[in-house]
């Protein structure tokens, strides 16, 4: 794949090698698995998720990473389907929280 950069007014092809193609993917995968999880918390008030999780949306806000980032493991390693997969995310990482208060 090549992709085109201004520098000082020229512009400049460049190609991408396999290994930057694929960490490409990897980066926005990992963007849109975190994009995926916060539309799950966007849908509820404060008070809806300190009922449901015990947790603020700011509270929640800090371990969006590590849903998203298990979310992807219970794809990759169990081969779920991303929805259960990140259901279960949510209730393992939210639950670990809630059980080291």
């Amino acid at each position: 794949m090549t992709i085109s950069r201004e520098v000082c007014g020229i512009v400049i092809p460049i190609e991408l090698t396999e290994d930057e193609l694929y960490h490409a993917f990897e980066e926005q995968q990992r963007r849109f698995d975190k994009e995926d999880v916060e539309a799950v918390f966007d849908a509820y008030e404060d008070e809806e998720l300190v009922e449901s999780y015990g947790m603020t949306r700011a509270e929640i806000g800090t371990k969006i990473s590590d849903i998203a980032r298990q979310m992807r493991r219970n794809i990759d390693k169990y081969d779920m389907l991303w929805q259960y997969a990140r259901d279960e995310a949510i209730s393992e990482i939210l639950k670990k929280v809630e059980g080291e208060a």
